[in-house]
Protein backbone atom coordinates (compact mmCIF):
# COMPACT_ATOMS: atom_id res chain seq x y z
CA UNK A 1 0.00 0.00 0.00
CA UNK A 2 1.02 3.72 -0.79
CA UNK A 3 1.37 6.28 1.41
CA UNK A 4 -0.27 9.67 0.55
CA UNK A 5 2.94 11.11 0.21
CA UNK A 6 4.44 9.16 -1.94
CA UNK A 7 1.64 9.54 -4.40
CA UNK A 8 2.04 12.81 -4.92
CA UNK A 9 5.51 12.66 -5.36
CA UNK A 10 4.50 10.33 -7.98
CA UNK A 11 1.96 12.80 -9.15
CA UNK A 12 4.83 15.32 -10.06
CA UNK A 13 3.58 19.54 -8.73
CA UNK A 14 0.45 20.44 -8.55
CA UNK A 15 -1.49 23.25 -9.92
CA UNK A 16 -0.89 25.46 -6.84
CA UNK A 17 2.66 24.88 -7.24
CA UNK A 18 2.88 25.50 -11.05
CA UNK A 19 1.09 28.78 -10.36
CA UNK A 20 3.94 29.72 -8.02
CA UNK A 21 6.44 28.53 -10.21
CA UNK A 22 5.84 30.21 -13.50
CA UNK A 23 5.30 33.54 -10.83
CA UNK A 24 8.48 33.49 -9.99
CA UNK A 25 10.11 32.62 -13.15
CA UNK A 26 8.13 35.87 -14.96
CA UNK A 27 9.20 38.25 -11.73
CA UNK A 28 12.84 36.66 -12.32
CA UNK A 29 12.76 37.40 -15.96
CA UNK A 30 11.00 41.11 -14.91
CA UNK A 31 14.21 42.08 -12.67
CA UNK A 32 16.75 40.27 -15.32
CA UNK A 33 15.29 42.64 -18.01
CA UNK A 34 15.34 45.54 -16.20
CA UNK A 35 19.05 45.40 -14.63
CA UNK A 36 19.93 44.56 -18.59
CA UNK A 37 18.40 47.72 -19.89
CA UNK A 38 19.30 50.15 -16.51
CA UNK A 39 23.07 49.22 -17.31
CA UNK A 40 23.55 48.68 -20.55
CA UNK A 41 24.53 51.63 -23.60
CA UNK A 42 24.51 54.96 -22.98
CA UNK A 43 26.96 57.78 -22.76
CA UNK A 44 27.33 58.22 -19.26
CA UNK A 45 28.75 56.39 -16.97
CA UNK A 46 26.11 54.44 -15.49
CA UNK A 47 26.48 54.98 -11.59
CA UNK A 48 25.94 58.72 -12.80
CA UNK A 49 22.03 60.05 -12.79
CA UNK A 50 21.18 62.83 -15.11
CA UNK A 51 18.98 65.77 -13.38
CA UNK A 52 17.84 69.23 -14.85
CA UNK A 53 17.01 71.41 -11.93
CA UNK A 54 18.20 75.04 -11.01
CA UNK A 55 20.97 74.62 -7.74
CA UNK A 56 19.70 75.81 -4.66
CA UNK A 57 20.22 79.35 -3.42
CA UNK A 58 21.59 79.41 -0.02
CA UNK A 59 24.63 80.44 2.00
CA UNK A 60 27.21 78.11 4.68
CA UNK A 61 29.47 79.13 6.26
CA UNK A 62 33.01 77.78 5.45
CA UNK A 63 36.16 76.33 7.57
CA UNK A 64 37.94 79.36 6.73
CA UNK A 65 35.34 81.83 7.74
CA UNK A 66 34.37 83.02 4.83
CA UNK A 67 30.68 82.05 2.66
CA UNK A 68 29.67 79.79 0.24
CA UNK A 69 26.42 80.39 -2.12
CA UNK A 70 26.42 77.91 -5.10
CA UNK A 71 24.30 80.25 -7.03
CA UNK A 72 27.04 82.85 -6.91
CA UNK A 73 29.32 80.20 -8.83
CA UNK A 74 27.80 80.81 -12.71
CA UNK A 75 29.91 80.58 -15.27
CA UNK A 76 31.56 77.82 -14.65
CA UNK A 77 31.15 74.09 -13.99
CA UNK A 78 30.57 73.12 -10.08
CA UNK A 79 31.52 69.87 -8.81
CA UNK A 80 29.58 70.13 -5.00
CA UNK A 81 30.34 66.77 -2.52
CA UNK A 82 28.56 66.33 0.71
CA UNK A 83 30.46 64.52 2.86
CA UNK A 84 30.96 63.46 6.59
CA UNK A 85 34.74 62.76 8.29
CA UNK A 86 33.86 59.29 9.99
CA UNK A 87 32.12 57.92 6.53
CA UNK A 88 34.33 55.22 4.86
CA UNK A 89 33.40 55.81 1.35
CA UNK A 90 34.03 59.92 1.71
CA UNK A 91 37.76 58.76 2.55
CA UNK A 92 37.99 56.45 -0.55
CA UNK A 93 36.95 59.28 -2.93
CA UNK A 94 38.39 61.91 -1.35
CA UNK A 95 41.77 61.82 -3.36
CA UNK A 96 39.93 61.64 -6.55
CA UNK A 97 38.15 64.87 -5.67
CA UNK A 98 41.56 66.66 -4.95
CA UNK A 99 43.20 65.59 -8.16
CA UNK A 100 40.39 66.26 -10.05
CA UNK A 101 40.16 69.95 -8.57
CA UNK A 102 43.94 70.53 -9.29
CA UNK A 103 43.88 69.37 -12.53
CA UNK A 104 41.30 71.31 -13.57
CA UNK A 105 42.22 74.65 -11.75
CA UNK A 106 40.09 77.66 -12.19
CA UNK A 107 37.95 76.22 -15.27
CA UNK A 108 35.91 74.07 -12.83
CA UNK A 109 34.81 74.86 -9.13
CA UNK A 110 35.11 72.13 -6.24
CA UNK A 111 33.41 72.57 -3.01
CA UNK A 112 32.58 69.87 -0.34
CA UNK A 113 29.99 70.40 2.14
CA UNK A 114 30.31 68.83 5.05
CA UNK A 115 27.33 67.16 7.07
CA UNK A 116 28.71 69.34 10.06
CA UNK A 117 25.20 68.11 12.22
CA UNK A 118 26.50 65.17 12.34
CA UNK A 119 30.41 65.94 12.76
CA UNK A 120 32.43 68.15 15.31
CA UNK A 121 35.20 70.83 14.16
CA UNK A 122 38.02 68.85 15.40
CA UNK A 123 37.18 65.78 12.90
CA UNK A 124 36.59 68.18 9.99
CA UNK A 125 40.15 69.75 9.91
CA UNK A 126 41.84 66.77 10.88
CA UNK A 127 40.51 65.29 7.86
CA UNK A 128 41.04 68.40 5.55
CA UNK A 129 44.87 67.88 6.32
CA UNK A 130 44.75 64.58 6.19
CA UNK A 131 43.40 64.64 2.37
CA UNK A 132 45.29 67.79 1.72
CA UNK A 133 41.83 69.32 0.30
CA UNK A 134 42.61 72.43 -0.99
CA UNK A 135 39.28 73.52 -2.37
CA UNK A 136 36.63 75.48 -0.04
CA UNK A 137 34.97 73.12 2.74
CA UNK A 138 31.41 74.56 3.44
CA UNK A 139 29.65 73.76 6.93
CA UNK A 140 25.73 72.75 6.57
CA UNK A 141 25.13 73.29 10.29
CA UNK A 142 21.53 73.31 10.39
CA UNK A 143 20.76 70.48 7.33
CA UNK A 144 20.14 73.76 4.90
CA UNK A 145 21.93 72.08 2.28
CA UNK A 146 20.92 69.02 3.01
CA UNK A 147 17.42 69.56 2.52
CA UNK A 148 17.45 71.89 -0.25
CA UNK A 149 20.05 69.21 -2.38
CA UNK A 150 17.24 66.25 -0.97
CA UNK A 151 20.26 64.36 0.68
CA UNK A 152 20.02 60.64 2.54
CA UNK A 153 22.82 59.43 2.22
CA UNK A 154 26.84 60.08 1.91
CA UNK A 155 28.47 60.79 -0.35
CA UNK A 156 27.24 62.31 -2.74
CA UNK A 157 28.65 65.04 -5.69
CA UNK A 158 26.22 67.26 -7.68
CA UNK A 159 27.66 69.01 -10.89
CA UNK A 160 25.96 72.32 -11.83
CA UNK A 161 27.00 73.30 -15.10
CA UNK A 162 27.80 76.80 -16.11
CA UNK A 163 24.16 78.23 -16.27
CA UNK A 164 23.97 76.98 -12.52
CA UNK A 165 21.66 73.65 -13.43
CA UNK A 166 22.59 70.46 -11.48
CA UNK A 167 23.16 68.26 -14.24
CA UNK A 168 23.81 65.28 -13.05
CA UNK A 169 24.34 63.30 -9.45
CA UNK A 170 26.46 60.24 -8.22
CA UNK A 171 25.32 58.69 -5.08
CA UNK A 172 28.12 56.75 -3.12
CA UNK A 173 32.31 57.43 -3.46
CA UNK A 174 32.95 58.76 -7.12
CA UNK A 175 35.81 57.94 -9.70
CA UNK A 176 38.10 60.23 -11.39
CA UNK A 177 37.14 58.86 -14.56
CA UNK A 178 33.46 59.67 -13.96
CA UNK A 179 34.53 63.23 -12.66
CA UNK A 180 36.06 63.74 -15.87
CA UNK A 181 33.24 62.08 -18.35
CA UNK A 182 31.09 64.37 -16.94
CA UNK A 183 33.18 67.38 -16.89
CA UNK A 184 33.67 66.80 -20.52
CA UNK A 185 30.30 67.55 -21.01
CA UNK A 186 29.80 70.57 -19.17
CA UNK A 187 33.17 72.12 -20.23
CA UNK A 188 33.29 74.32 -23.49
Amino acid sequence: MTSESETSVKQGLSRKEWLWLGAGIVVAIIVIATVAILTSGGSKPQTVVGIDRPVPNMVLKTVDGGSFNPTEYKGKPIIINFWASWCEPCKEEMPALVRTAERYGDKIAVVGINLTDQDNDQEIRRFIQRYAVTYPIALDNERVAQQAFGIFNIPVTFFIDSEGIIRYTRINAITESEMDHVLSELLP
